[in-house]
């Protein structure tokens, strides 16, 4: 403690000054503004963004770990306006505290049946971005939703506020996880910074309440049990990241060969073991397929600040007068398990490190292959990058704002931005990967 306040001391007041600039800018962003409020969400992410970029350099590491800090902390009474998804986190908790599966009925079947209209009010049902398809959020989401709906009631600036302190929580773990997984590969502290002050990890985790903080705190949890050689324990981890949001099932492909056949078992039984504990209360005789007739509806019909799906419903466009998203998106899909296979044939490496690396690569692949791409799914990547020197995704997660172009007055311009969005981003991926800057060695086995 006495070592962090001679850190604090050592701060010259322009430092000072622009940490107070970077909360001045960040607080009204997530208290005041709406989702369709392009041109000043912009000017506050080029402010934010560019504090950060400057940081990096040369920023002091224990002053700006508080900044970080003090910035989710004065989110936590923030209603997240700047996403709608709260609305059906809200939505799925009341089902689960009255006793419905969320997974059963969309959500118009309970406005048509009016069914429990005190909680499940039209009022609330025409908040949801996706009324008319299936809940796709997982156990341990759904499990939150209903803890955080139970305590605070018809009080949705509550519901924010319960989930937002548990997010906190997983944010603070996460970062301690990383600094200990710096100090095990003797990486310089100061990559902590990268996620930890990154503004759209801030804003869009505890700003914005998305569960990308549950499945990177169980994730990293998982990689600290493989590193010291406790696969069971690792898998129960990994499942309950699983069971925060699917997409981290992922990277299972690349623990294959890093196991023996005794201990590959051995996670893989523990691994079904908590998905089997955790899907259990949802399981009905329609769950498995509107579950998955959810997934392959998004896969299908959604489309936002997409790149490789775009420039291919353009070329497809030109060609045939009409778009096939039904088509290209499950493709891309196919394309994206094909070359995660092809990464997990190719990978040498046998330790945790290594895992983390390749794993960066295939988030990333899944990303740019996607037909969607949210700035919250940047958050896994972006916590990987910290092992890797590969920047590309911070300059992603800086450009990844001008997506908010869709909801506001400047949607014309939308495609125009999202092409210049990824000309600038796989320019600079281009660059990097020539520049061959992964200089990481000494790996230690598990």
């Amino acid at each position: 403690m006495k070592g962090f306040i001679k850190h604090w001391q050592a701060v010259q007041w322009p430092e000072a000054l622009l940490g107070l600039a970077f909360l001045l800018v960040l607080i009204p962003l997530n208290y005041l503004l709406e989702q369709d409020q392009f041109p000043k969400i912009l000017a506050s992410y080029s402010l934010l963004f560019g504090i950060y970029f400057l940081v990096l350099k040369k920023g002091q590491l224990h002053f700006w770990i508080s900044i970080a800090f003090l910035a989710r902390i004065s989110l936590l009474f923030a209603f997240p306006n700047l996403s709608d998804d709260i609305y059906r986190f809200i939505w799925d908790g009341y089902l689960n505290n009255l006793g419905f599966n969320p997974f059963a009925e969309i959500p118009s079947y309970y406005i048509d049946q009016q069914i429990a209209p005190a909680y499940l009010s039209p009022e609330l049902y025409q908040k949801l971005n996706s009324p008319h398809y299936h809940s796709v959020y997982p156990p341990f989401a759904q499990g939150i939703f209903s803890t955080a709906t139970y305590l605070a009631g018809q009080n949705w600036l509550a519901v924010s506020t319960l989930i937002k302190a548990l997010i906190l929580i997983a944010e603070t773990g996460t970062i301690i996880l990383i600094y200990r997984l710096l100090k095990s590969y003797r990486i310089h502290p100061r990559n902590l910074l990268i996620y930890t002050l990154n503004p759209l990890i801030i804003i869009e985790l505890s700003g914005n309440v998305h569960f990308e903080a549950f499945l990177i705190v169980f994730f990293f949890l998982a990689l600290h049990a493989l590193l010291h050689q406790k696969p069971v324990q690792a898998a129960l981890l990994m499942g309950l990241s699983i069971s925060s949001k699917l997409i981290t099932l992922i990277p299972q492909i690349f623990l294959i060969r890093r196991f023996s056949i005794k201990k590959l078992l051995l996670y893989g039984m523990a691994l079904l073991l908590v998905l089997g504990i955790s899907f259990s209360p949802f399981l009905s005789a329609d769950f498995l397929f509107n579950m998955t007739d959810s997934l392959d509806l998004y896969f299908r019909n959604f489309e936002f600040n997409a790149s490789i799906y775009y420039l291919l419903d353009w070329i497809i466009k030109l060609k045939f007068g009409y778009g096939m998203i039904h088509y290209v998106g499950p493709i891309l899909s196919l394309i994206t398990l094909l070359a995660c296979i092809i990464l997990a044939i190719r990978d040498r490496s046998t330790d945790v490190l290594g895992l983390i690396q390749i794993s960066f690569w295939a988030f990333c692949i899944y990303l740019i292959g996607s037909t969607t791409v949210h700035p919250w799914y940047l958050a896994l990547p972006i916590a990987l990058s910290v092992f890797t020197s590969y920047r590309f995704i911070l300059i992603w997660s800086a450009l990844a704002c001008l997506s908010y172009i869709k909801y506001s007055d400047y949607e014309h311009l939308y495609f125009v931005v999202i092409i210049i969005e990824y000309l600038i981003v796989f320019g600079y991926m281009i660059w990097e990967i020539t520049q061959h800057r992964s200089k990481i060695k000494n790996r230690p086995s598990f």
